[in-house]
């Protein structure tokens, strides 16, 4: 928020405050509004009726939309959009043992990968399904809200949460194997989840690797978005009700890569493992220092730290490069069918 608007804020509650005080709080202590004891009991009752009235008429007309101008009815409708496909989000480990995964993509399929992941995982369903749909894969989902997508690794305040996400990420390892994807693409909020469990974290990334590693399973990561101090949608538009500009908005690189710092580290240091690591930064960014919150007058995110779904679909390319590099027999089927 710019200083000026700031000092406009506070300028503006010192003088509702002295009006307050002046014109309703004073004349009530003197008893000049509502003087007997019959009007304050009248009041009490329609006081609430007021409010309850208006709070239903703002309701129905949805918060009257149109007093913002278009351009901050369209950022803050991402938060509320809905994709095309009802990607879902929580798959439970009954569901994975009864093989039931949803499949995206291209369900007839020859050639299968799966999304292991969380809800990060999830926001990026959309670029998936279509990276897959166009390269005639057929997709597995496994994703739930905080599961990070590492065997023995659980993470939640709760001991039933934590054994659930450890029984969840076992199911959907012996899903893999039982069912031999080939390759899984593994997706979470790394930066929060190594947080989580920093003693552990690097082990069971490690660990997940080599047994996958072991059942022939080529591995993909794909290191985390930004994250950021405030909910994206809201920001921009404020700043665009406000008449400011909007397009600088973002937050450094070197704040995005030190947020994520040992995971990526992690990452890297698993480059003699059978594992590709992608990063998505550059889609963002450009030649720029700084990691876009919109792009064209599209928020790229959904709130502070997922992807919308305008953000995920610009990792299209990426998911599609990620496929092809992984899986060589893809790249050459999909080589001949446009020659």
């Amino acid at each position: 928020m710019l200083l000026t608007t700031k000092l406009a804020a506070i300028v503006a509650s010192l003088l509702l405050a002295i009006i307050s005080w002046r014109w309703i709080e004073q004349p009530f202590r003197r008893r000049v509004i509502l003087p007997k004891p019959r009007h304050v009991l009248l009041a009490t009752f329609v006081a609430p009726a007021l409010l309850i009235s208006i709070s239903v008429v703002i309701n129905k007309n949805h918060g009257f939309p149109n007093r913002l101008p278009k351009v901050a009815r369209d950022y803050l409708a991402t938060k509320t959009s809905r994709t095309e496909r009802n990607y879902i989000s929580r798959i439970s480990p009954e569901q994975i043992q009864a093989d039931e995964v949803p499949i995206w993509g291209d369900p007839d399929g020859e050639h299968e990968i799966m999304v292991w992941g969380d809800s990060h995982a999830l926001a990026l369903m959309p670029s998936f399904d279509a990276a897959c749909q166009k390269l005639k894969i057929k997709c597995y989902q496994i994703t739930y809200p905080g599961n990070t997508p590492l065997l023995d690794y659980g993470v939640g305040m709760k001991r039933h949460i934590i054994h659930r996400s450890i029984e969840r990420n076992q199911e959907a390892y012996e899903f893999i194997v039982r069912n031999k994807i080939p390759l899984v693409v593994m997706v979470a909020y790394w930066g929060k989840s190594y947080r989580s469990h920093s003693s552990i974290f690097e082990k069971s990334v490690r660990d997940t690797v080599d047994q996958l590693e072991q059942a022939g399973v080529q591995v993909v990561i794909v290191e985390d978005n930004a994250t950021f101090r405030y909910r994206v949608p809201q920001k921009l538009a404020r700043l665009a009700w406000l008449g400011q500009e909007t397009s600088g908005i973002g937050i450094s690189l070197e704040e995005h890569y030190e947020y994520n710092r040992v995971p990526r580290e992690v990452f890297q240091s698993l480059s003699n493992k059978n594992v590709r690591v992608y990063d998505p930064t550059s889609y963002f960014a450009g030649d720029s220092n700084l990691w876009s919150a919109e792009i064209d007058g599209v928020s790229m995110m959904l709130d502070t730290n997922h992807l919308s779904e305008a953000g995920a679909m610009r990792l299209k390319p990426l998911i599609e490069r990620a496929v092809l590099e992984s899986l060589p027999q893809i790249a050459i089927e999909s080589e001949k069918q446009f020659h």
